[in-house]
């Protein structure tokens, strides 16, 4: 996805593509049982044996790593509490892989005169051309994903020119112009309020999943 789709998958590409889909299942299933726990503890629903086994195996797996991270607190987290940070950086990180479409896709290309800046042009020639901050930038969104979330609101389209060689940052398709005075306008790459809403629907619609499975009232298969 840092190159043009034309281009031929090389083994690297191919793994990054399936790191960045078992980051996306993972970020989707975390997110759904934790909104799911929290729905649980907030209405005091009652489970499914096999629905209470998930939910046990869920806690036992993630809470205990918000324990050591957050450890430090002069007070107790309650289950809730947990499941709401579970929550928090999930979402945080789904942001982050939002993002990360946009660096991959600046990499080794020029910025089109007219693209809006993320931030300013200084700190985006900063960000793209330095690995180290792109990465410290993916982790500063997983953190304060609210902020990153008003950023990819106000520039969410990632549009390619032509030939591939440069790239922009637009609001909204109209503000595209075209390339070079040929008539060729720049294509979308990537809309990345479609890819986070893609996330949040999937989110969605796997909380629904659990609650039709807790319905059913299945037994554990052991």
């Amino acid at each position: 996805m840092g190159s043009d789709s034309t281009a031929p998958r090389t083994p690297n590409a191919a793994f990054g593509q399936t790191v960045r889909r078992t980051w996306t299942a993972v970020s989707i299933l975390l997110s759904a049982a934790s909104v799911y726990g929290l729905v649980v503890q907030t209405w005091n629903l009652l489970l499914s044996p096999l629905m209470q086994y998930l939910l046990d195996a869920y806690q036992a797996a993630f809470h205990p790593l918000v324990d050591f991270a957050f450890g430090w607190l002069p007070f107790h987290l309650s289950p809730l509490a947990k499941d709401l940070l579970v929550i928090w950086f999930a979402v945080g990180s789904s942001l982050a892989r939002t993002f990360y479409f946009l660096f991959e896709t600046g990499a080794g290309r020029g910025v089109a005169k007219w693209s809006s800046p993320l931030i300013n042009r200084a700190a985006d020639d900063f960000i793209f051309k330095t690995p180290v901050v792109r990465w410290l930038f993916l982790l500063a969104a997983v953190v304060l994903w609210p902020v990153a979330m008003v950023l990819l609101l106000r520039k969410s389209k990632i549009c390619l020119s032509p030939g591939g060689t440069k790239y922009a940052l637009v609001g909204g398709e109209e503000d595209i112009p075209t390339y070079g005075g040929t008539g060729a306008t720049y294509r979308v790459k990537h809309d990345l309020r479609a890819t986070f809403a893609m996330y949040l629907l999937a989110v969605v619609l796997t909380v629904g999943g659990l609650s039709i499975l807790n319905r059913a009232g299945f037994e554990l298969p052991f």
